[in-house]
């Protein structure tokens, strides 16, 4: 067999070289503001804590008033 395996491209295939990155109109990256992070949609949401409601005065299913 004379021909190289799928994965070798062969000595004759030189690499081309990388082409240089083209600047746009604004070649400064702008930096994001560190208050407000993207958020990862991969990361779980924190959910507050849900706040204790105190049971109504005149609610009938009340421990302490049975």
């Amino acid at each position: 067999m004379t021909n190289p395996p799928p994965n070798d491209p062969g000595p004759d295939i030189p690499n081309p070289d990388p082409l240089p990155p083209i600047p746009g109109p604004n070649p400064d990256p702008v930096p994001s503001p560190p208050d407000s992070p993207i958020p990862n949609p991969s990361d779980p949401v924190p959910h507050p804590p849900e706040p204790e409601i105190p049971p109504h005065p005149g609610d009938p299913i009340q421990p302490s008033r049975r």
